[in-house]
């Protein structure tokens, strides 16, 4: 009976140790899991800010072209009425 109860006790202690090993290979994959999604919402938050730069950069240019396009239609205009006289 005691051989049978250690040999039971034994199974148990291999057992646990095998849940014990099992488990702390899940922490590691978690941890390299939540430092990979760290680091991809890190990249993210950058992209968001590049993109709302490149947004007021390209609207500006838009700005710019449409500041130029008055002035080059009121040089073309005071061009026609110089041609005139």
């Amino acid at each position: 009976m005691r051989e049978t109860l250690a040999a039971t006790i034994g199974d148990i202690h291999r057992g646990a140790s095998q849940v014990n090993s099992g488990v702390g290979q899940i922490v590691g994959v978690n941890e390299e899991l939540s430092t990979r999604t760290e680091e991809q919402a890190a990249s993210l938050a950058e992209t968001a800010s590049s993109m709302e730069q490149l947004t007021a950069t390209v609207k500006q240019n838009a700005e710019h072209a449409d500041h130029a396009r008055t002035l080059a239609t009121r040089a073309a205009d005071s061009a026609q009425r110089s041609a005139r006289q």
